[in-house]
């Protein structure tokens, strides 16, 4: 199907549109890039979307866009203890994982807070 217009529709699959069925409709309707949230779903849940969009490039013989929206700073900074922290504006925070404390400088900011990971995140 040759689509015949210059913009490109993004639609962002969740839970209700994952399916292969709905992303069939998704496509058909016009949509040319799935968005995949990461701040939802699993890792496994994203691959199958993946596989169910790639199986109707073929059935369609049409490139499809796929889009990850990566979640934010919390898979970078990780939860600390306490769950909040109150800063002042202005204020310099020092993050660290507990196994580097050793690799942080506490002369570099005015307040070093030591997030303790109850999981830390993939490496970025």
């Amino acid at each position: 199907m040759r689509r015949s217009r210059h913009a490109k529709i993004v639609a962002t699959v969740g839970p209700a549109t994952a399916s292969p069925e709905k992303l069939c409709a998704l496509y058909l309707s016009g949509a040319d890039t799935f968005t995949l949230n990461f701040s939802r779903g699993t890792h496994d849940d994203h691959a199958r979307v993946l596989v169910s969009s790639r199986a109707l490039e073929l059935e369609f013989n049409r490139p499809i866009g796929v889009l990850q929206d990566p979640q934010g700073p919390k898979i970078r900074i990780g939860r600390l203890d306490e769950g909040k922290l109150a800063l002042d504006a202005g204020e310099t925070v020092c993050f660290a994982l507990r196994d580097r404390r050793e690799a942080v400088n506490p002369a570099a900011s005015s307040r070093n807070i030591r997030s303790r990971l109850s999981r830390p995140g993939p490496a970025h």
